[in-house]
């Protein structure tokens, strides 16, 4: 048999003896449903510690103290109370079980029952063994006879001892699963943030690449206007320098006709 079938069954079994507890208590709730849905308010924890006589809990307190409700204010009211009557009733119970049982914390509504079933067998068992003590006979108590009550006792004792066990050992293992589930989601999201931070540096280096080309596009379009402009300046400047080549020409051709024509008149 593989270990999840053996935890499976080991859970079966301690829920199963946890249920038969709460019907023997004449606590009645939808089997359909799970304990953690049914407990969370408080109210069916509290019918418990009255059909239990936990704290001085009566019935009449119970129906006018309690409140079958979800609302905020309802169970904070019923988890107060329950405090208060498990404090009366001298069994030490840590706020953080009753804050995990009103979240619905898988396995907190299991464990509160057991400790409350421990503790009411604890007490039944030390009143039983007062009164048994206040009727054994003195030859019984020096000859040291040990009862079959006692060995039952004993054999109850190993009983509990195992089922704590595997409560203790299911509460571990929840643990651990809840632990690999915050493990991995953290995993998860660091390696979420390293790729958005890869992608972040990626596009800020295709944009800084788009600048450098957006700035070249431009230094080369700058340069192409200044090489146009310059050749029509030195267009220009050759159409003006071949005009005043010309201009001179005719000027000197002048020059040369006027003094030919001076010439021929002295001649003359």
């Amino acid at each position: 048999i593989s270990c999840f079938s053996f935890w499976w069954i080991d859970r079966r079994t301690m829920t199963s003896l946890l249920r038969n507890w709460l019907k023997d208590a004449q606590i009645e709730w939808d089997t359909n449903n799970k304990l953690e849905g049914e407990f969370c308010n408080g109210y069916l924890i509290g019918k418990l510690l009255c059909n239990l006589q936990i704290g001085g809990l009566s019935s009449d307190a119970f129906q006018s103290q309690f409140v079958n409700d979800v609302t905020v204010e309802s169970m904070t009211q019923n988890y107060k109370l329950i405090s208060k009557y498990l404090c009366d009733g001298g069994m030490d119970i840590k706020p953080k079980l009753l804050r995990d049982i009103a979240d619905k914390v898988q396995g907190a509504i299991h464990r509160f029952i057991y400790d409350l079933k421990c503790f009411t067998e604890r007490s039944h068992k030390q009143t039983s063994n007062q009164a048994g003590e206040a009727h054994s006979s003195p030859a019984a108590i020096a000859v040291g006879i040990s009862s079959p009550r006692t060995r039952k006792h004993v054999f109850e004792d190993l009983q509990k001892r195992d089922v704590e066990l595997k409560i203790r050992k299911l509460a571990t293992e929840q643990f651990h699963r809840r632990s690999e589930t915050k493990w991995q989601k953290y995993k998860e999201h660091a390696i979420k943030l390293e790729r958005d931070a890869k992608m972040a540096a990626q596009f800020e280096h295709e944009l800084k690449n788009e600048r450098v080309a957006q700035r070249h596009d431009t230094l080369v379009h700058t340069l192409k206007q200044h090489h146009l402009t310059r050749e029509e300046l030195d267009e220009e400047s050759k159409q003006k320098w071949a005009l005043n080549q010309r201009i001179k020409q005719k000027r000197v051709d002048d020059k040369t006709y006027f003094e030919q024509t001076q010439k021929l008149r002295q001649l003359q």
